[in-house]
């Protein structure tokens, strides 16, 4: 059925090609029966598959039928919309994806000539939402379908906006004999030439080269003329003269490697030297009272100008337009890298290599960090199913995710990874990752553990209520707590003063997404929550105080399993660490001494037996420090409770917890002066019984 739908696609290109001869401008008329009819078609589909058929009609129109700017934006709209905007194609997987082909083919159509940023902005948005569909079904993830095509589509436009573009250099940002080609052009006084994109050519010449042609060089050889160069600018045709000992050695003409050559100096090739103007001459080109116009200028904070030269340009450190597509390009790429399905890693791990290529006709110029993920990835096996292998993928993924450009994006794809339920994606995400902090830990760097802590907090703060992203992202922090990573960010504030440190601000995005996020009924999430809260009481409070407290609130849930994970869990790490327990509400500046026995303090000998401070610590540590009896009354309380039993047997126990751990829950709310009079109301939880839990499910 496909080829049948493709070959009626080709066939109508053709048609409108063939049969309807545009001279100038297409007529209205024409217009309404072929563009604008399709984009009403599309709009007003009564099915799937009249969708899908509007679509690929969008996708087979000439260019000659796109004759505004106005209608190709129409175009780009009704494409941007289809699959999801009306009832009879809601969430029509295959209509989406071939929306997006039919972009990417009309995009190569109209901007073969020149590049409109208004057009590439609108384009490019439709392929970043492309790249957010996760939909399900029943099939299983078939937005995957639209990403990966959203991927090829992306690629393609940046490639074609470099090729239209005078701000990017026309050579790649790469190769150490690219770089002696153009020191050969900027000696010998040529300059690059236009860059012009030849899809069609089947040798190895590089028209950037052209201007190289004619060069005189300097080999081991003597010296020689460059007249053609191969493999990419890499070797160079080198022809040597008579009385030459290259002529005498090779007869003539040989090939020589690009970085062996060298350029000859102005003194070699006898050329005036640079000469030193006089002093007279220097004085010329001096501006009288030159501190003084700098000093008015600063005091007006107007540019500084000179007579007849105008202000004085300040170079800008902002990205250009075609330097931020490429980041977003890579980052989108690296993103689909780290996933879990193996045909989108195969999708994005091949398109990144040719975003990498040396070859002009595949290769992106301008990308951030180019050698380092060139460096990472060289571990690569060279067969067509390695980026679809996890063991091989993530391993080298982690080693861009410690690149400070790629760090959110690339943990964003692997968290994912990290949390799925495919037990070998899961323990190779989980593996490269634990193997990257133990490798940061050794070699005591604290920059990437706190960018990899910054962007977990980020993505977690812009899915709040997205179920797909905030389970696989608490799981790989509980991952991470329970390997003891990411603790010693605890001490470290941000760059503002008064920021708050680490552990506070997930604490904060924690209640946040309980609070605010709507899964407050999703068990998984619950108990993973319970483990994460519980890993986070390694840090120093307030942050476990106020852990310890989300982990009792869990510990009161009206759901059975998640009473009694977070119980098991807060069991276990009392059993483990009872010094958790104990300094639950010591202060974060406690000094260790104080942790000490009196008598292993250095002071122990001289310290006076009626100071405030003798004994088994500091005053202030002694009054903030809980008994081993209270932890024992926790202790029988948790073992001995049946806590997926009767809820009030649990919370009653909780309280009797939470009076030992001297922490005040505030359950429930008081009733407001507006409410009293007609009953006092009840001290009870949300939904205590059991019979309104079924109640609300539904049963």
């Amino acid at each position: 059925l496909e080829d049948v739908q493709q070959t009626a696609a080709s066939a109508l290109k053709t048609h409108l090609v063939a049969y309807f001869p545009v001279s100038s401008t297409p007529s209205e008329r024409l217009l309404q029966r072929t563009t604008l009819g399709f984009v009403k078609m599309l709009s007003t589909a009564a099915n799937a598959a009249a969708s899908r058929g509007a679509v690929r009609a969008l996708g087979a129109l000439p260019r000659k039928l796109l004759p505004t700017k106005a209608i190709f934006q129409e175009v780009i709209a009704a494409l941007a919309s289809a699959g999801k905007s009306s009832s009879a194609q809601e969430e029509d997987a295959e209509t989406r994806m071939l929306a997006v082909a039919s972009l990417h083919s009309l995009v190569g159509r109209y901007c073969s000539a020149s590049v409109d940023v208004e057009l590439v902005e609108q384009v490019e948005k439709v392929y970043q939402d492309a790249l957010e569909d996760y939909a399900m079904d029943k099939r299983g993830d078939v937005g995957s379908w639209s990403r990966k095509a959203a991927l090829r589509a992306y690629a393609d436009l940046v490639r074609l906006v470099q090729s239209k573009s005078e701000k990017v250099p026309h050579f790649l940002d790469g190769g150490k004999a690219r770089n002696v080609l153009e020191k050969m052009k900027a000696a010998a006084g040529g300059r690059p030439a236009a860059h012009k994109v030849h899809q069609t050519r089947e040798d190895d010449e590089d028209p950037r080269d052209r201007d190289v042609i004619g060069i005189q060089v300097d080999t081991g050889f003597g010296r020689g003329t460059i007249v053609g160069l191969r493999t990419y600018g890499t070797v160079a045709d080198v022809d040597f003269p008579e009385g030459t000992f290259g002529y005498t050695y090779f007869g003539g003409q040989a090939l020589m490697p690009v970085p062996d050559l060298r350029i000859p100096s102005s003194i070699e090739q006898n050329m005036s030297c640079f000469v030193v103007p006089s002093s007279e001459d220097r004085k010329a080109l001096l501006t009288d009272e030159a501190g003084k116009r700098v000093l008015e200028a600063f005091q007006s904070r107007e540019p500084l100008a000179f007579p007849g030269r105008g202000p004085r340009a300040v170079p800008s450190s902002l990205p250009s337009f075609e330097e931020g597509l490429v980041k977003r390009l890579l980052r989108s790429v690296l993103k689909q890298f780290g996933e879990k399905l193996d045909s989108v890693r195969q999708c994005a791990g091949s398109l990144l290599m040719d975003l990498l290529s040396s070859d002009y006709r595949r290769g992106v110029r301008q990308i951030p960090r180019r050698r380092q993920i060139v460096a990472a990835l060289r571990s690569a096996a060279p067969g067509a199913e390695a980026w679809s292998n996890a063991a091989l993928t993530f391993p080298m993924l982690v080693k861009i995710m410690s690149l400070s450009e790629y760090t959110h994006c690339v943990l964003e794809g692997m968290i994912i990874s990290v949390g799925c339920i495919s037990e070998g994606i899961s323990k190779a995400a989980a593996g490269a990752l634990l193997e990257l902090h133990k490798a940061l830990r050794s070699s005591r760097n604290r920059q990437v553990p706190r960018l990899i802590g910054d962007a977990l907090l980020e993505i977690l703060g812009a899915n709040v209520g997205n179920l797909r992203v905030v389970l696989p992202l608490f799981k790989t922090i509980d991952l991470l707590f329970k390997h003891e990573y990411l603790i010693e960010l605890g001490k470290l504030k941000g760059a503002q003063a008064g920021a708050r440190t680490f552990p506070e601000r997930l604490l904060a995005a924690v209640q946040a997404e309980l609070q605010q996020g709507g899964n407050h009924k999703n068990v998984s999430l619950l108990n993973t929550t319970a483990s994460l809260l519980i890993g986070a009481m390694a840090f120093q409070n307030p942050t476990r105080k106020e852990a310890a407290k989300l982990v009792l609130k869990l510990m009161g849930h009206r759901y059975p399993l998640v009473r009694k994970h977070a119980a098991e869990e807060l069991y276990h790490k009392l059993l483990v660490d009872d010094a958790t327990f104990v300094d639950l509400h010591a202060e974060q500046q406690e000094d260790e001494d104080d942790r000490r026995p009196q008598e292993e303090r250095p002071d122990a000998g001289n310290a006076d037996p009626e100071s405030p401070g003798n004994g088994n610590g500091s005053a202030k540590a002694t009054s903030k420090r809980l008994s081993q009896e209270a932890l024992t009354v926790v202790m029988d309380a948790l073992s001995c409770t049946q806590w997926d039993g009767e809820m009030n047997e649990a919370r009653s126990a909780r309280q009797r917890i939470a009076a030992s751990m001297q922490i005040d829950l505030k359950l429930t709310d008081k009733p407001s002066k507006a409410s009293r009079g007609a009953f006092e109301r009840k001290q009870s939880e949300e939904l205590a019984s059991y019979e309104a839990l079924v109640r609300e499910a539904g049963y």
